[in-house]
């Protein structure tokens, strides 16, 4: 999460589903900082937030908490 791809001249930030830490994978330290985040105790940047919205409706709830969960286990 937070490269930059250039292609075309044009920049593209990648963005993986679940990966809030930005370490390239989603795992256990990526769910417990949104366990956080969604008791108030941390605030996000807009790439850790694009990264935790698993669902991808534009909100940050306990369904994309559920989501990296799933992301996790498979």
């Amino acid at each position: 999460t937070g490269d930059i791809l250039t292609y075309d001249n044009k920049e593209y930030t990648l963005i993986v589903s679940g990966d809030i830490n930005k370490d390239g994978n989603c795992g256990i330290h990526d769910l417990v900082s949104f366990r956080k985040y969604l008791l108030e105790y941390s605030t996000y940047d807009n790439l850790e937030k694009m990264a935790a919205d698993t669902n991808q409706d534009n909100s940050l709830d306990i369904k994309d908490l559920v989501g990296i969960r799933k992301i996790i286990l498979n």
